[in-house]
């Protein structure tokens, strides 16, 4: 039987490239070779030891585009072999969540994935068994490295798409890594004044590249400065795309009454923010979260990247062999890194 090259993280710290037997597509599965895969903050939080994980050993990487090579007897499908795809977690289309139109939230959602003993993302791999409800056709003109970012992108489109933002609003995005940026570049070409808060220059200049109208380090005058660059009405809905517990208190201190606060990044570790929320329903600022995405996200994703709608070269750190996944893994961990991704 065929072999296939899979990372495997032994525990926290411990990840080598070993092994396994090629799977098979599955009655209703596709088959794809796998050709780049990102890595996320999840990864990089379980090989850290930030966010304690419930199995090991454990196969990631959730952010991978590939090629269809094989199509399963029954999968319901206008993909065709050949095919470049971006790999996200499939829904089941039938729950609860699913017909209300919260298929980010499917109660069947399947993300992780057990093959030759192997259970994760599968990401880290060269191949990975997907049912076509979890792939989003990306244009075959398109670079690998750069279809990657397809499920990053999602999770932008899906804040983006839930704020209820419209051209012209003045739009606040604390945190300039690669989802702020994300984040900024996605409002951007929604046609929102966006203005990029970061506690490096070097991000700030890096949000200006990638479009962002403003981009500055907070201090003791960012409500001021923020009133000044929206003729005194401040940010008609402040993003907060950093897992610092400093900037969601950052992002609360400068809602002014109406605005509108997006939770998109987690706290890692857990911790809690205090809210007023009588000042909440005083100012009648509205507080909400977005994870992940749904699958009008993922097509629009698809779009956008096919489209060349924005420069995701700007998130992009450096592209990687997989051999080196150890290495990458620890690149990707230096806290001035973007995207760091793996080319199979």
């Amino acid at each position: 039987m065929d072999s296939i090259r899979v990372g495997v993280m032994r525990a926290p710290g411990i990840i080598e490239v070993i092994e396994a037997p090629k799977p098979q597509p599955s009655a209703g599965g596709i088959l794809v070779r796998i050709e780049a895969c990102a890595i996320c903050t999840t990864e990089q939080r379980i090989y850290s030891g930030l966010q304690s994980w419930k199995r090991f050993p454990y196969v990631g990487g959730h952010e991978a585009v590939g090629i269809v090579e094989a199509i399963g007897a029954d999968a319901e499908t206008d993909l065709s072999v050949g095919d470049h795809v971006a790999v996200f977690s499939s829904t089941c289309g039938h729950c609860h969540n699913c017909r209300r139109g919260h298929t980010n939230k499917c109660l069947y959602r399947e993300g992780f994935w057990e093959h030759a003993g192997l259970w994760g993302t599968w990401g880290f791999a060269e191949y990975k068994v997907v049912k076509p409800r979890g792939l989003q056709a990306i244009h075959p003109g398109v670079s690998f490295e750069r279809s990657s970012l397809a499920e990053p992108l999602s999770c932008a489109v899906h804040g983006a798409r839930k704020s209820g933002v419209e051209i012209a609003d003045d739009v606040v995005v604390i945190g300039a890594g690669t989802m702020g940026l994300l984040n900024a570049m996605v409002f951007k070409a929604m046609g929102a004044f966006v203005t990029v808060l970061d506690l490096q220059e070097s991000r700030c200049r890096r949000a200006l590249q990638a479009g962002a109208d403003h981009a500055f380090v907070p201090g003791d005058d960012t409500a001021d400065r923020i009133r000044d660059l929206t003729a005194g009405r401040g940010a008609d809905l402040v993003v907060v795309a950093s897992s610092s517990p400093a900037a969601y208190e950052l992002g609360l201190a400068i809602l002014t009454p109406l605005s509108r606060l997006l939770a998109f990044a987690g706290v890692y570790p857990p911790t809690e923010t205090a809210i007023d929320m009588s000042d909440v329903h005083r100012t009648e600022t509205h507080l909400f979260g977005a994870v992940s995405s749904d699958i009008e996200d993922i097509v629009v994703a698809g779009r956008i990247i096919s489209k060349a709608m924005i420069d995701l070269d700007q998130v992009i750190e450096c592209v990687m062999p997989f051999e080196q996944l150890a290495a990458a893994m620890e690149r990707a961990l230096q806290p001035d890194a973007y995207r760091v991704v793996l080319r199979m």
